[in-house]
């Protein structure tokens, strides 16, 4: 049997990793007055004979994309009436058409939302790291009418108990080496009681109507035209990127690249997607920065017969959405980790690592750790023909002038 004190234990660990022991303190009893308050009230979320959980999904698009299809499964798993509220680093709207089809997600909030509403819910569920953290708030509840959910709290608590070392935010390079040792994704090792029969390819329902996608291709004259996308940047549909990330490929890569491609391929057309924001890449057929809904990315995204791009949110969407292939640039991050098996993913380890995401910490994305640089030795290796030649390699595209 799980014991409150058990969830008030983990709950003030998390506290002392940003406060003092009294500010912790003051914390953890603000928290227990409002779960029990909570436990006694009825709640107004719906249905009594619900068990409502909240999970708290942050990072890029493609983090929260890969938290949902941990859901997913996981109430795959339980079948039980469990109902989902999300609290998304991304915009809930986006979200919510990825998770369209998804009828266990009640609502999406702005993640900068959940402390308001966080002594409603019978559970509250943290992705922000590799490794779920679980707190019940209303035990009894969950106990009644959610027993396998709450059996698979209590396995998924007791392996965060005994991996404390990894668990902690502090330590996520270790939780990558960890997910490398163990040949874990970045999907499967959020399974710690490796119940739900994961594997790195499990995915969810996503569907686009085939009258919108249709409407897309008409707006921006691709119908019935092959396309190859491409883009410049690490995620999707956030705030325009400021500053440079070493998960950029270089731009001067990219030119000689696509000339090498349009050369091979002359009846494809090149197109450029992202948001404001985003640098220009040259020797594209059609720059769409800024100028998609995000539903009309996906359509595009969708549609292409092969994406190129750096490891981020496109390429998992991408995933999810068709599993058609992907040429994903490694730098920071492993394939291993977070790659796929129809893509092609490319990545020189120049350094020796496997990866080197969060070894600096928050400024992992920023600074190459061996040269102190911006720029990303790891994907400097990786040369325009190198890529060119895995793509012929690799039949994905129709071949039409092969000299």
């Amino acid at each position: 049997m799980l014991e409150e004190k058990n969830f008030l234990l983990q709950r003030f660990y998390i506290y002392q990793q940003k406060y003092s022991p009294w500010k912790a303190m003051m914390h953890l009893m603000c928290f227990y007055v409002k779960m029990r308050f909570s436990a006694k009230r009825n709640l107004t979320l719906g249905p009594s004979n619900s068990v409502y959980m909240a999970c708290f999904c942050k990072g890029g698009v493609g983090d929260v994309i890969t938290q949902i299809a941990f859901l997913h499964h996981l109430l795959k798993f339980t079948k039980e009436p469990i109902v989902l509220f999300l609290f998304v680093d991304q915009r809930p709207e986006n979200i919510g058409i990825l998770a369209s089809k998804l009828p266990f997600i009640k609502k999406i909030y702005p993640y900068i939302e959940k402390n308001k509403y966080l002594h409603l819910f019978d559970i509250v569920l943290t992705l922000n790291t590799q490794f779920p953290r679980f707190f019940i708030q209303n035990y009894g509840k969950c106990q009644k009418f959610a027993p396998v959910l709450l059996s698979y709290i209590q396995e998924s608590c007791k392996w965060n108990e005994t991996h404390k070392g990894i668990v902690a935010i502090a330590s996520m390079f270790s939780a990558q080496y960890w997910c490398l040792v163990h040949k874990k994704t970045m999907l499967t090792a959020m399974d710690t009681p490796n119940k739900l029969n994961l594997d790195k390819n499990a995915g969810f329902p996503i569907e686009l109507q085939q009258a919108d996608i249709v409407n897309v291709l008409e707006k921006f004259k691709l119908k019935n035209k092959k396309i190859i996308t491409v883009q410049y940047s690490t995620d999707i549909n956030n705030l325009p990127f400021s500053g440079k990330s070493i998960k950029f490929y270089p731009l001067k890569h990219w030119q000689k690249m696509l000339s090498m491609l349009k050369a091979l391929y002359p009846s494809y057309t090149i197109v450029q997607l992202g948001v404001s924001g985003n640098e220009e890449m040259p020797g594209v057929d059609l720059r769409l920065i800024g100028q998609t809904s995000f539903y009309e990315y996906l359509v595009l995204l969708q549609h292409s017969a092969l994406h190129i791009d750096q490891e981020g949110g496109a390429a998992h969407i991408r995933h999810y959405l068709c599993r058609k292939p992907t040429v994903v640039l490694f730098g920071p991050t492993s394939h291993k980790v977070r790659g796929y098996d129809e893509n092609i993913n490319l990545r020189i380890p120049t350094c020796g690592l496997e990866l080197c995401e969060w070894l600096d910490g928050n400024r992992w994305y920023e600074t190459c750790p061996k040269y102190n640089d911006s720029v990303c030795s790891c994907l400097e290796k990786i040369s325009p023909e190198m890529i060119v030649e895995t793509i012929r390699n690799s039949h994905i595209l129709e071949e039409e002038n092969p000299a």
